[in-house]
């Protein structure tokens, strides 16, 4: 028998009494294997939540890395990465950006081809001596113009 009823078992009580103690003792322990089971199911769950949650970082890291990697730009953004490339260590300014025949855009319009490819990491700027802001063409600029067929070779032009 249970705990309660070893407890009560010298104890005078009537029949009706005792056997309410004896269902009240078979509902505890009905309770307590309910209570182990839902444990036991919560800590597979819990697992599963981090598998799971592994998983999906997993893949997130796959699409950020595909997405990283097979970036397409306009025609536009290639110009500008081509005649920064030509420029050199030099880099331009938006103006010079501009004035290149081959890009022929206004300011506005340059400036946002520019802050676009700065976001990927493709040009950086840097102040110039004049208080310029000049943007310099970075490796990963680079990159796209060799994995494109835009270049043949990752060699930056001498400045002059």
């Amino acid at each position: 028998m249970g705990w309660i009823i070893d407890l009560l078992k010298d104890v005078p009580l009537s029949a009706v009494i005792r056997e309410q103690f004896i269902s009240v003792e078979k509902q505890l322990a009905t309770a307590e294997k309910k209570i182990s089971s839902i444990e036991a199911e919560n800590a597979k769950l819990q697992s599963q939540v981090r598998e799971l949650r592994q998983e999906i970082q997993r893949r997130d890291d796959v699409i950020q890395d595909e997405k990283s990697h097979d970036t397409f730009l306009d025609k536009i953004e290639e110009k500008i990465l081509l005649f920064l490339y030509s420029r050199g260590r030099k880099g331009a300014t938006v103006d010079q950006v501009v004035r290149d025949k081959t890009v022929s855009l206004s300011p506005l319009v340059a400036k946002m081809h520019l802050t676009k490819l700065f976001d990927l990491d493709m040009v950086k700027t840097y102040p110039g001596n004049d208080r310029l802001n000049y943007y310099r063409l970075e490796d990963p600029g680079t990159e796209y113009l060799i994995k494109h067929k835009l270049i043949t070779q990752p060699v930056v032009p001498a400045d002059g």
